[in-house]
């Protein structure tokens, strides 16, 4: 009897899901992984940075040979890890700590 007890009283501890988690969930089906590599490569991942104090997930173009505009938007966690949209103000300046979060295994 205590055997059985022990047996079903048992639960799997849940794994939390996180800021990051969400964000897959979002945008993740959106990263795109060009044919080509090197010089020749123009993928699209989701990254993250540190933006005003916080972290800011957005989608970035990785194309080595490409002139291209810096992300003008990215979300961010809010309350109760909401998800919420916001413009980036002066990317460049402003987001620090690239981390690619999902993309093209290179």
């Amino acid at each position: 009897m205590t055997f059985a007890t022990l047996a079903f009283s048992c639960t799997k501890e849940k794994k939390a899901i996180t800021c990051e988690d969400k964000m897959i969930e979002k945008l993740g089906a959106q990263v795109s992984c060009s044919v080509k590599r090197g010089l020749e490569r123009m993928d699209l991942v989701l990254a993250k940075g540190n933006y005003k104090e916080g972290i800011i997930y957005f989608m970035f173009t990785v194309c080595p040979s490409c002139n291209t505009v810096p992300p003008q938007e990215g979300y961010v966690c809010g309350k109760d890890d909401d998800i919420e949209k916001i413009t980036i103000d002066d990317f460049l300046n402003n987001v620090s700590n690239l981390t690619i979060v999902k993309g093209c295994g290179d």
